[in-house]
């Protein structure tokens, strides 16, 4: 069985390209929002391997979702930001910065899978 990724970005156009992307080796759920992922992950329907979230989402931060998802959930989750962060670290969420190659973040996810 595949690993099943959720991917939260509020521009379509990266949410696209993040789902073509992955859609060959993983299985993936796209939202646009913290509160539809939050629904989705509470639902329980299925457990997430990983998480990618941008970091600056409408009405939360992909940061709060990941302090939820890595502290109640043990789910790695990886933050997509262009900004320096100043929050403190978690354990299973790591950031990527962008701008960023589809290699960098190939080699993150497999880093966080394993």
């Amino acid at each position: 069985m595949r690993p099943l990724v959720l991917v939260v970005d509020d521009d379509e156009a990266i949410a696209g390209m993040l789902v073509l992307f992955l859609s060959g080796k993983y299985e993936v759920v796209a939202t646009n929002s913290v509160e539809d992922a939050t629904k989705i992950i509470k639902e329980g329907s299925r457990k997430f391997d990983l998480i990618i979230t941008d970091y600056n989402l409408p009405g939360s931060t992909g940061w709060s979702l990941a302090t939820s998802c890595t502290t109640i959930m043990n789910t790695p989750v990886i933050v997509i930001t262009g900004d320096y962060l100043h929050e403190p670290p978690l354990g299973n969420a790591k950031v990527l910065m962008k701008p960023f190659t589809l290699s960098e973040l190939s080699s993150l996810i497999e880093e966080m899978l394993t």
